[in-house]
């Protein structure tokens, strides 16, 4: 079988990381990355590697863009802001042959500074009651409930990754290896059309959860990276941001949900109001409990986002597609 690896990239607004992670992932294993660039960076400190540029400041395109320059039979995509720990290729090559009947493999990272936006995220003033039934039978209701490890569930919910490495319906991450031809099988490219307006999350586990529904996909629990956070994110600027882009991504990742699953999208719709309605609720008793600067603009984020998500036009026959694939064509005929 054949266990060729390309190693894709995706780059910003960080070209000192990128040169300072493909260098370092060359070192290790000899494999030239392919760093997909959106930012107009110098890479002149880059000693291998090709770069391809676009326009589009849009990750998961990057990504899809990467996958179409890729001859390799698996592809393992990093963040730029990723560090690897010493050996990390060595297993990366075990998995690919003990896994070669999985069609993704979330691969194990840990966030090397502990001051990160999302931990300094107000938590739920609830968040102490989580072993209370009562409380978790109304996660239930509310459309938040407390997922088994490893399940993907409506507008976006999801269990933790397992705990040891084991099959999953879908993979958090800034680290995963994917089989090529496995990749973007019934995968709606309209996500592309949200990260290209700044409003899109959640990309990760919508391709592996629709990658789930035809093939497996599986975590590997053990740690082979460090998420070196730069603080700089355009999602996670602020809280009102923040909780804007999560509330309208949810709706369409529910709608997505849904399609996926064969289910009629009316009942999508009514599924996000109710979660749109309870998260609101939720982040509201959370601002009277503990009132903050930090908690309004949370709670202002997240209504405005709702009220939009309430109104997306979906595009169940995954028509833009065409568009998106286009796109890709022409970035890749420009590279050469």
């Amino acid at each position: 079988m054949n266990n060729s690896i390309d190693i894709i990239v995706t780059s910003y607004n960080r070209p000192s990381r990128v040169i300072e992670l493909v260098n370092k992932v060359y070192f290790d294993s000899g494999i030239k990355s392919i760093i997909v660039d959106s930012g107009n960076n110098d890479f002149s400190g880059l000693s291998v590697g090709k770069i391809i540029k676009t326009t589009h400041k849009n990750q998961p395109y990057q990504r899809y863009l990467g996958f179409t320059i890729s001859k390799a039979n698996w592809l393992l995509y990093l963040d730029d802001d990723m560090e690897p720990i010493e050996g990390w290729y060595q297993q990366i090559k075990s998995l690919i042959v003990t896994h070669s009947d999985k069609a993704m493999i979330g691969i194990c990272y840990k966030d090397k500074h502990l001051n990160t936006f999302l931990e300094r995220t107000p938590k739920s003033a609830l968040k102490k009651f989580v072993n209370n039934q009562f409380i978790n039978n109304l996660r239930v209701v509310t459309g938040y409930p407390l997922l088994p490890q490893g399940v993907y569930y409506k507008n976006g919910v999801k269990g933790s990754m397992p705990n040891n490495s084991g099959e999953t319906e879908h993979l958090s991450g800034g680290v995963f290896l994917a089989q090529r031809d496995r990749l973007y099988e019934d995968f709606n490219m309209q996500l592309f059309d949200f990260y290209e307006q700044r409003l899109g999350k959640g990309e990760d586990g919508i391709l592996s959860y629709t990658v789930s529904k035809s093939a497996s996909v599986y975590y590997y629990s053990k740690q082979l990276f460090w998420h070196n956070d730069q603080g700089n994110s355009v999602y996670t600027r602020n809280e009102f941001q923040f909780n804007k882009i999560q509330a309208l991504s949810r709706a369409y990742l529910n709608l997505e949900y849904y399609r996926l699953n064969k289910k009629r999208l009316l009942y999508a719709r009514l599924s996000y109001v109710n979660y749109g309605f309870w998260r609101f609720i939720g982040l509201f008793m959370n601002f009277l409990i503990q009132p903050s600067k930090t908690r309004f603009q949370g709670l202002r984020g997240s209504l405005i986002g709702w009220f939009i998500g309430m109104c997306i036009r979906y595009d169940e026959t995954c028509s833009r597609n065409t568009i998106w694939i286009n796109h890709a064509i022409n970035d890749r005929d420009a590279s050469r």
